[in-house]
């Protein structure tokens, strides 16, 4: 079976902190997102330093989302 990342473009390829910096966000917000939301790109790779992910899946999954800021309300 092939690595998926080892066949990825590597300018395509980004950790956690990287998404995070690169989409204003915390990284324990990045790090939630898979969790939260269940269309949320699955990691190319696991390593033991955390996920890796495609940038452009990323970034279309999360450029087509409706986001609300600040806190959701306490009901």
């Amino acid at each position: 079976m092939e690595d998926a990342a080892a066949s990825w473009p590597i300018d395509d390829i980004v950790a956690t902190g990287d998404l995070a910096a690169e989409l204003h966000v915390g990284k324990p917000t990045v790090s939630n997102w898979p969790r939260r939301y269940d269309d949320f790109p699955h990691p190319l790779k696991v390593l033991s330093t955390g996920p890796i992910y495609s940038r452009r899946q990323v970034l279309r999954w999360h450029d087509g989302r409706d986001w609300k800021t600040g806190r959701p309300r306490l009901s």
